[in-house]
């Protein structure tokens, strides 16, 4: 999916999770529903996604756990996200984050915390829009800083595939509120990031 072969993701995926079913190993289950749903929403089917992730968490709540954290939690609030379900991708990743403290898991916090400014900008531009009243620089200063503060961890993290979703994150920032110079140095740093890859997938955003 990652590298633009939408098609053979899902079908790899799909496989995945029908191999995970018959092994009835439940950890599996739930990562490779996770994953298979991933692939999904990168298609544009953001229904099915959305099933196979609410059946995901269900499966870890039969072990105890209330819902997808890391990299699974991430991208399920990212659909959230793209379905307008701001408020709720916000609170997911609140709770993650708080239920994570003290563990050394700089990546799955990073990742919290991009969903959180993310939801945040959204929310933001949402009130605005209703007020007829233009984003500023001042207003948005604190969801900059924390955008900021997400790359250099994804950065940190070691995981390079992640790091683009914090630039992107930050470009979409700063134009919404007229940095055209700045969005243009994140973009063409996921570029630099992206092109040898080839993540296709980033370059395509």
């Amino acid at each position: 999916v990652l590298v633009g072969q939408i098609e053979a993701g899902l079908e790899s995926a799909k496989r995945a999770a029908h191999y995970a079913d018959q092994a009835k190993d439940r950890t599996r289950i739930v990562a490779s529903r996770a994953h298979y749903a991933f692939a999904l929403h990168s298609a544009g089917h953001r229904d099915e996604a959305r099933k196979l992730f609410q059946d995901a968490e269900q499966q870890l709540q039969l072990k105890a756990h209330a819902f997808l954290n890391s990299i699974f939690g991430h991208r399920y609030r990212d659909l959230m996200i793209d379905s307008g379900g701001f408020a709720a991708a916000h609170q997911h990743a609140t709770t993650a984050l708080r239920k994570g403290v003290g563990r050394p898991r700089l990546l799955s916090s990073a990742l919290d915390k991009l969903t959180i400014g993310r939801a945040d900008h959204a929310l933001t531009l949402v009130a605005k829009e209703e007020a007829n009243h233009p984003l500023t620089a001042h207003d948005g200063r604190v969801a900059h800083n924390q955008l900021s503060e997400v790359y250099d961890n994804l950065l940190a993290s070691g995981r390079n595939e992640y790091a683009p979703l914090g630039l992107l994150a930050r470009a979409a920032f700063r134009r919404s509120i007229g940095d055209w110079s700045g969005a243009t140095r994140d973009l063409d740093e996921v570029e630099e990031i992206a092109e040898p890859g080839p993540m296709r997938l980033y370059l395509c955003d």
